[in-house]
């Protein structure tokens, strides 16, 4: 009984998202459920959680309401700064799709083509809703395009151009919105630590060595200058990023698809354009989510503020990225493959390649499949969480070790028996009696068992 409860809508689910959810709001699901729930619970501190739960709403945030809200807001604009009908960016000019199956972006021709397959699909979406509120929407987008179709064969053409204006209107602006907030979340979150604990140190560390280990670490090693820059120099270069790679990714597909006649290199750059166009002309590519995602990671990484913090986010976003993008597939395949062996009948991970004749229990063990790689995927994450945070972990106990040692037999060719504290460090060869306290045994004072 529990089994059929929950086979419809664990079907549901699947199938929304594998051909219904946008690409952002897929890495936000799996952000929320599968990257949030794991990080938090496996925080090794107070401080670190409070940090991690900030990450996580700030990503959420973005994923859920932001994206969808300025995405809306930048297609309208283009539109309108272009003077043509919003619904003419609801054309995909996807290679593959199921939508048009053309490159309707080749000339004014093939432009007209794509109009008049997606007056069809409107017209045929019109005739088979009942709602009143759904049937005059679609009627206002038939009505938008209609007068499209006579136009001639000079004006088409200007309107293609406007049309890819108007596309990249919105891709520009968007996707540096997105790698803005993204690439910028590791070091808001720093700046919120720093306002609730007064000092720049990774709080993953906390707690792990006593305060006046970890404090005398970061001053001896410059731990928060990492590769000689201060915290705002890297800001300011993953900013920089952030603004230009979306910009060259733009204006270099303005530029190819409104060639005619290209040559070799465009050529292939227009066979590439179609990966980053936006679905219904408002949800981001998984090609341009990969561009959010490698800021993201560049982000982390730049605000890292530790050695140690930066290998475990380098270790962390990256394996993080590769389950995303290739994780789910990968479990569920193996999944659908045992299951159909079992059952002895057709299973897929992807429910859209099951035959249309597939009975109700293929359908549901195909769901299965692909819910099990989803958990499968997140374990994995949990993981790489538990074995990454034992990393950071034993490293940072081994420097406090090595320091200490290192300043003990400083001290002892100085003729002195002092340890080391308040967060000085060593800068002349003989040390200064001052900013040292006396002590009998030194290793009483770094409480790192």
């Amino acid at each position: 009984m529990l089994a059929s409860n929950l086979a419809r809508p664990i079907y549901q689910s699947s199938q929304w998202l594998q051909q219904g959810a946008p690409a952002l709001v897929n890495r936000g699901i799996l952000d929320s459920l599968g990257f949030a729930i794991p990080m938090i619970g496996l925080a090794r501190s107070p401080q670190e959680q409070k940090e991690l739960t900030l990450d996580r709403i700030l990503v959420i945030g973005s994923a859920f309401f932001l994206a969808p809200a300025h995405a809306w807001v930048f297609k309208k604009l283009g539109a309108k700064v272009r003077k043509i009908p919003s619904t003419l960016l609801e054309l995909n000019w996807k290679r593959h799709g199921k939508i048009l199956n053309g490159e309707y972006l080749k000339d004014g021709q093939h432009l007209l083509d794509g109009i008049q397959k997606k007056l069809t699909q409107l017209q045929s979406s019109h005739q088979k809703t009942n709602s009143l509120k759904q049937k005059k929407r679609f009627r206002t987008k038939i009505n938008e395009l209609k007068p499209l179709l006579s136009l001639s064969k000079e004006k088409a053409e200007t309107l293609r151009i406007k049309l890819i204006n108007a596309k990249m209107d919105l891709l520009i602006p968007d996707l540096m919105t997105e790698c803005l907030i993204f690439g910028n979340i590791g070091f808001i979150t720093n700046a919120f630590s720093k306002w609730l604990y007064g000092n720049q140190q990774f709080t993953g560390e906390q707690g792990i060595v006593s305060a006046e280990a970890l404090r005398a670490l970061y001053q001896e090693k410059k731990e928060s200058e990492l590769g000689g820059l201060s915290q705002k120099t890297r800001q300011r270069i993953t900013t920089g990023l952030s603004l230009l790679l979306p910009l060259s990714i733009g204006l270099t597909l303005k530029r190819s698809l409104k060639k005619l006649n290209p040559n070799k290199f465009w050529r292939n750059v227009q066979k590439l354009a179609y990966k980053f166009d936006y679905e219904n002309g408002q949800w981001m590519s998984m090609a341009a989510l990969s561009v959010v995602v490698a800021l993201q990671e560049i982000g982390q990484l730049m605000a890292s503020r530790s050695k140690r913090e930066f290998k475990e986010g380098f270790i962390r976003e990256t394996v993080a990225n590769v389950l995303f993008f290739v994780g789910n597939d990968f479990f569920a395949i193996g999944l659908a493959r045992g299951l159909k062996r079992l059952f002895k009948t057709p299973v897929s991970h992807r429910l859209a390649k099951l035959p249309d004749n597939s009975t109700q229990k293929s359908k549901n063990l195909s769901a299965y499949s692909y819910f099990g790689g989803f958990l499968t995927n997140v374990a994995a994450l949990a993981g790489v969480i538990i074995g990454n945070n034992a990393l950071t972990t034993h490293h940072l106990k081994q420097d406090a070790q090595e320091y200490y040692l290192k300043l003990s037999k400083h001290l002892k060719r100085g003729g002195l028996n002092f340890i080391y504290d308040q967060g000085a460090h060593l800068k002349n060869s003989r040390p200064n009696p001052s900013v040292f306290q006396p002590t009998t045994n030194y290793l009483d004072y770094q409480n790192i068992d």
